[in-house]
């Protein structure tokens, strides 16, 4: 399984403590256990679909395997994560229920589903509409068009992956502010490695052309046979809300077709965007 390089979990910490350490921890080891809890929730949310091992948790932090474990029981214990038969942890019903609660600020699925229903009909093709989830693009919605093209990179809702990495993400990302930019694609350098053809030089390449151009395009590069556009929705300081994005088959994606794309995402965006400020704009800047 491909993981993500190591989350920010430092073992050194808990390693060599005397007993009479143990028996007192103090507020800053409490509040470390914390962040490192969290640290495996979020880690764990990006492979809900498949899992993870105990393993790969290590593989993919600086758990030392007694203070992993430990996390895990606390977590399966209170129900923000779940063990399954086979041995994976996945997201457990507490995680599902406090996104339930959390919808009722953060939900836009209901505001944006009659433009991407409209965006699907007129194109054709599969639209996605995703929102930044800390160095992540996050697809909240999915609708499919007339062209069949489901899943043409295995996306579904609730899936992670680095910002840049679809059109989405990569209209997300050329819009951020300058340095935060830069400190997403240093930060996820090590993860873009994952994918064939994507370094941190290539991805600056590719915001500077979506700055250039004002919507993202991506072509056979991370999926085969498949070409993607993408525009951000920005806040009325110029900060990325949401993004959509279009999905089709590359043979199909002519000159004019990306054209007729373009011109749809446009005008079907600048409806959406003047409902998500009216509705949504403080809580979709998500830092």
């Amino acid at each position: 399984m491909n993981l993500p390089s190591a989350i920010p979990l430092n073992a050194a910490a808990t390693r060599g403590r005397t007993a009479h350490q143990h028996r007192a921890p103090a507020p800053a080891a409490r509040t470390q256990s914390i962040s490192r809890a969290i640290d495996i929730v979020t880690l764990v949310r990006c492979f809900n679909i498949s899992g993870l091992r105990l393993q790969d948790i290590l593989d993919a932090s600086c758990l030392s395997k007694s203070t992993a474990h430990r996390l895990l029981q606390e977590l399966t214990a209170n129900g923000l994560l779940r063990k399954t038969p086979q041995g994976r942890y996945k997201l457990g019903r507490l995680s599902y229920e406090l996104g339930l609660a959390a919808s009722i600020d953060y939900n836009v699925l209901d505001l944006c589903g009659p433009e991407l229903d409209q965006i699907a009909k007129a194109t054709g093709d599969t639209v996605f509409l995703a929102v930044r989830s800390g160095n992540d693009s996050l697809c909240v919605d999915k609708r499919a068009g007339r062209s069949g093209l489901v899943r043409p990179i295995g996306l579904s809702k609730g899936h992670l992956q680095p910002l840049g990495l679809g059109a989405g993400g990569l209209a997300i990302l050329s819009f951020l502010p300058h340095a935060q930019r830069d400190a997403i694609i240093q930060a996820n350098g090590p993860r873009l490695s994952l994918y064939d053809g994507l370094s941190p030089s290539s991805l600056v390449r590719r915001v500077d052309e979506t700055r250039r151009l004002g919507y993202s395009c991506m072509a056979n590069f991370v999926v085969p046979d498949v070409s993607s556009i993408g525009i951000a929705l920005l806040d009325r300081t110029g900060r990325p809300m949401v993004a959509i994005s279009v999905a089709a088959r590359a043979a199909s994606m002519t000159t004019a077709h990306r054209r007729e794309i373009f011109l749809t995402l446009s005008a079907a965006g600048k409806n959406l965007r003047e409902k998500l400020l009216v509705n949504y704009s403080s809580v979709l800047l998500l830092a």
